[in-house]
């Protein structure tokens, strides 16, 4: 899921940091709907992203998969507003 206001590159699934092998390095804390903050681990990653490697940051998440505006950060996002609907992600000239 897309998530314009994550901050951050990547958030995955417990199950699926794990499937991966991830080792946690750090934490943070995330806001919760409710306001409230959640300790969270963060782990490291490398991504082929737009045709090159690329070290993030990925944030453990206990309801989806969220990829945020850092990991974007330098690309053009179209999307057609509607259940379903395409997302293209293509980098800025």
């Amino acid at each position: 899921m897309l998530d314009t206001g994550f901050e951050r590159e990547l958030a995955l699934l417990v199950p699926v940091i794990g499937q991966l092998g991830l080792q946690e390095y750090d934490f943070g804390f995330a806001e919760q709907p409710d306001g409230s903050f959640a300790r969270v681990a963060i782990y490291r990653a490398t991504v082929l992203w737009d045709g090159q490697r690329r070290q993030i940051d990925v944030v453990e998440s206990g309801s989806a998969p969220l990829l945020g505006m850092e990991l974007l950060l330098g690309s053009r996002v179209t999307l057609d507003v509607r259940d379903g609907g395409p997302i293209t992600i293509e980098a800025l000239p």
